[in-house]
């Protein structure tokens, strides 16, 4: 047998023993017994070796009863011919005894010692294995190439792969018995609804020789694209011309050359690179599509300066939530046309405000304050005697039956007492959360209430109570509910606490391409929604004094982190009812963004108009670059000079919190400038990278470069929208450094 297929051969005898060792079902018999089987109850002539199960199940109808005082004898017989084997418990026969020849004995035993090395063999090569480090499967063709090429170009003639991660596979299901419904007649069945999940979060390493690796990283759960990576690089040898090749997720670092994108180092890359040279004469050129967005920061004088635009679609959703229609419609009703001042009504002042969400019975939660609730548009027209009047409709958007807990306030959510409204601490889910309330409302003498409050249900529990709530927010809310109104639309998040001293904020319109912050009659946006309306004495500004007024409390919560515009849809006002005139209707109907009746996120974006930019200065060396800043992407110096990573600042990139180190930072003429890319939630344009830099160096020190980029950036509607217009941009630069 030739050397080339001898270790194939072997990898089959290894499979097809391994398979005879595994899944063997008993011990081998003899000759004579294959035809005619031993009598049952008697003794095997080798002990069973345990297996599979058997280590597990050790007293069941399907496996054997372990007898401690079991013991087993074997002997020779008088004719020292034959041997005999017996089961004893105690001193009865356990077993009836068996005797075979002693000749083929011998060999039973053999056959079963050479079975019981490979099983063990193989038990402690896979013990090795997962002590040794591979977090996973390795996978290392034994089959060496011998192409001549093939070794010369991958250096090499061994193919790899090693896989680790995880495959989850999650199955439940959720019945539910209806009995005596308050609801309808219709729900008095059993439902059942199954539920199936796959996540998978793995990691492929693979190498070809000794110069091709390629590496995926793939997470199901992962939150955005740019989290799932791909790449494939070829490393050349020293002498070699092609240094160094790489497709996928790749990154561009050009020194000295920052002019086409807002960074010298770009990470949110993916396409091809390479890296070649000859002598001292080296090119380094870059083909690829551009996932991440390039951002600035600049701090002078150890005050942070940080700006930030807020596009008009991205107001904070799900969080903030009116406690009925009286104050939704009073909202803007209760505002004084001209300077905004703020008239509340003390007779529909809330007294107490239950807050109470459904519960996720399939998880379970641990809390125990919930109960069997029915919630309602109007609890005033619910009759518990008589079920449902005809008024009330079973339709979603109307009302809900199920098990709601109450949540603790302070802890989960907070409360305005005089506007009627609420804030969850954390957002709930669009589409499988309810949200209702029980609340109490009116001066001391006559207070109402709407619902059944929390003090109420415990004091008259019963087995048969059902509690009653005003309904909030259903499942799947749409434009069409009546519940769609009380979800406010005109909150938008600051970022975090804020001080008053450096803050400033403008309202821009941004859909023709320019930042405009006044309509045609020259009036700012900032004063026709109602941040400036006023001076710094509190009196009356026409057409605004250019600051917004943060003594408003009620609009700038800078505690909080918060922008409440005093509309309800304050980029295109009057939408929803009003208990007053609308104090917003000197608002340009040409530029009204239609945002606040669609749940389409993309189409919301193709509206939009507007953007909020936000200004704060803040004495401190820790800076807020925003979420999912790309690993690898920051320049951060410091008075010009180029800090290092983990030695002069700290980073965290999914919070895109940074922290400089070095005390110069905190110096009152310290300079910081920060160029990073984050990346990109939609991708509704396609911005492309082409480019290479030929650099030739004198001395280590010494060098004279030329770079060439081209940069372009396409629409992918088929209509362009102004303020989307497509770019193109090539530019060279040419850089020397020589030092005499």
């Amino acid at each position: 047998m030739t050397n080339q297929f001898r270790q194939p051969v072997q990898a089959v005898v290894f499979l097809l023993v391994l398979a005879s060792v595994l899944f063997s079902t008993g011990s081998l018999r003899a000759q004579g017994f294959s035809k005619i089987p031993p009598p049952p109850g008697t003794v095997s002539l080798v002990p069973k070796q345990d297996r599979g199960l058997t280590h597990f199940f050790v007293d069941s109808t399907l496996f054997e009863v372990r007898l401690n005082r079991l013991r087993r004898d074997t002997r020779l017989d008088s004719s020292q011919q034959l041997l005999v084997v017996e089961e004893k418990y105690f001193d009865d026969d356990y077993r009836l005894p068996a005797a075979v020849d002693l000749a083929y004995y011998q060999k039973l035993r053999l056959e079963e010692d050479v079975r019981n090395l490979w099983t063990r063999s193989v038990l402690e090569h896979i013990e090795y294995g997962n002590r040794s480090g591979a977090a996973g499967i390795e996978l290392n063709i034994p089959l060496r190439i011998k192409n001549n090429a093939f070794r010369r170009i991958f250096g090499g003639d061994r193919v790899g792969l090693v896989v680790s991660g995880n495959i989850t596979f999650e199955l439940a299901g959720r019945t539910e018995s209806r009995e005596g419904s308050a609801i309808s007649s219709i729900d008095q069945r059993n439902n059942f609804a199954p539920k199936f999940k796959q996540t998978q979060q793995f990691r492929v390493e693979g190498r070809v020789g000794d110069k091709v690796t390629v590496s995926v990283d793939q997470n199901s759960e992962a939150t955005f694209d740019f989290e799932n990576t791909l790449k494939l690089t070829y490393e050349g040898d020293e002498d070699e011309i092609v240094q160094r090749i790489e497709a996928g997720n790749v990154a561009l670092n050009l020194p000295s050359t920052n002019y086409v994108s807002a960074s010298q180092n770009h990470q949110g890359l993916f396409g091809l690179k390479t890296e070649m040279q000859v002598g001292k004469l080296s090119f380094t050129g870059i083909a690829s599509l551009e996932r991440g967005e390039n951002q600035t920061l600049s701090v002078t004088g150890s005050s942070n300066e940080n700006t930030r635009n807020i596009k008009d679609t991205e107001y904070v959703r799900n969080q903030f939530f009116f406690v009925d229609d009286y104050y939704q419609e009073h909202f803007e009703g209760d505002l004084i046309t001209q300077n905004m001042q703020l008239t509340v009504s003390l007779d529909r002042k809330v007294r107490q405000l239950d807050v109470w969400k459904t519960v996720n019975v399939a998880g379970g939660n641990g809390r125990t304050n919930s109960f069997h609730a029915v919630a309602v548009l109007d609890p005033a027209v619910y009759d518990q005697n008589r079920g449902v009047l005809d008024t009330l409709s079973t339709r979603n958007g109307y009302v809900h039956e199920g098990q709601f807990e109450r949540l603790t306030e302070g802890e989960d959510y907070e409360v305005d007492y005089l506007r009627g409204y609420f804030r969850m601490k954390s957002r709930v889910d669009e589409n499988s959360e309810v949200l209702a309330v029980s609340y109490s409302y009116g001066p001391d003498a006559n207070i109402e209430n709407v619902g059944d409050l929390a003090q109420d249900i415990q004091a008259n529990l019963t087995d048969s109570t059902i509690v009653l709530l005003r309904l909030i927010k259903p499942q799947g809310n749409q434009p069409t509910y009546p519940t769609w109104p009380l979800t406010m639309r005109n909150v938008y998040n600051l970022g975090g606490a804020v001080t008053a001293d450096g803050f400033e904020t403008r309202v821009i319109y941004t859909k023709e391409g320019n930042d405009d912050e006044v309509d045609d009659n020259g009036r700012t946006y900032n004063f026709l929604m109602g941040l400036d309306r006023v001076d710094e004495q509190g009196a009356i500004a026409e057409g605004g004094d250019k600051k917004v007024d943060l003594g408003k409390s009620f609009i700038f919560n800078l505690q909080d982190g918060y922008l409440v515009f005093p509309s309800l849809t304050p980029f295109s006002p009057g939408l929803f009812p009003s208990s007053g005139a609308n104090v917003f209707t000197d608002f340009p109907d040409a530029q009204r963004v239609e945002i606040y009746d669609i749940k389409d996120n993309t189409e919301e974006l193709k509206r939009s108009k507007f953007a909020i930019e936000v200004t704060t200065t803040s004495s401190s060396s820790t800076f807020d670059l925003g979420f999912n800043v790309l690993e690898g992407s920051e320049t951060v110096r410091l008075n010009g000079a180029i800090l290092q990573r983990d030695k002069d600042y700290i980073i965290d990139y999914f919070s895109g919190r940074l922290e400089i180190t070095d005390p110069e930072a905190r110096r009152a003429d310290a300079k910081v400038d920060i160029e990073y890319e984050r990346g990109a939630l939609f991708q509704l344009d396609k911005k492309t990278l082409l480019g290479g830099r030929l650099a030739y160096e004198f001395r280590e020190t010494d060098f004279v470069a030329l770079t060439t980029m081209f940069y372009s950036k396409s629409t992918l509607d088929q209509r362009v929208r102004l303020g989307q217009e497509p770019i193109r941009n090539f530019i060279w630069d040419l850089n020397t450094a020589l030092n005499f």
